[in-house]
């Protein structure tokens, strides 16, 4: 991992720490670092300085038993695929605020089964790029979600946001803007809307009640 300028331990109170090996350069993390987050003695993971996310980081964090995650050293503006990337997780509080999505394409169950949390702050998620999102929060704990920034202009129809938030028992209230067209082609009524939210408390009769106000 010499060409990644990257170096990790695991200390005592099984805290991951992530660092660099030359300070003057973030260390890079891709594809092939993804199992330093399965270790069974890491709960805890803490990225010391700049660190690079690359490329196809899906599934990074899936079904570890990481309880926290310090993200703010992190920049993901170089990843392309966040599938599954914490699904079935148990993390306390989540935070991915500083994400930087711009290059993502794919977004699959990237949440689906995840525990720990009750609400995320999405709004710095840029997905113009997505066009795959299906069962993105399904099976999730999260009862709020505010996704009035999302963009579904990638989306290219079926199963793009198929089950998006099928089985989260919790959830209650979602925001959604910017959805009276997906990619100019599919009205929202043109999604299986029974089946995104197949599952949570949020009713079809209310889904269609909140898309008629923003077309």
């Amino acid at each position: 991992m010499a060409d990644h300028n990257l170096k990790y331990y695991t200390d005592a109170d099984k805290i991951l720490h992530v660092t660099s090996i030359n300070d003057a350069t973030p260390a890079i993390v891709d594809e092939s670092d993804k199992s330093i987050f399965k270790q069974l003695n890491v709960q805890s993971v803490v990225f010391e300085k700049p660190t690079k996310f690359v490329g196809n980081l899906s599934g990074a964090f899936q079904l570890s038993i990481i309880k926290s995650i310090d993200f703010k050293n992190v920049d993901t503006s170089a990843v392309t695929n966040m599938d599954y990337m914490f699904a079935n997780t148990h993390i306390s509080n989540l935070d991915v605020s500083n994400f930087n999505t711009s290059n993502v394409t794919s977004m699959k169950s990237m949440f689906s089964a995840a525990s720990g949390f009750d609400s995320l702050d999405l709004s710095n998620f840029d997905t113009s790029r997505v066009s795959a999102m299906q069962s993105m929060f399904s099976g999730s704990d999260i009862s709020t979600l505010n996704l009035s920034n999302f963009k579904f202009t990638s989306i290219t129809g079926e199963p793009g946001v198929d089950s998006i938030f099928a089985s989260a028992k919790n959830l209650e209230s979602v925001t959604l803007n910017n959805i009276s067209k997906i990619n100019s082609q599919y009205t929202v009524y043109d999604l299986e809307m029974s089946t995104m939210y197949s599952g949570s408390k949020v009713t079809l009769a209310t889904v269609k009640q909140m898309f008629a106000k923003v077309q």
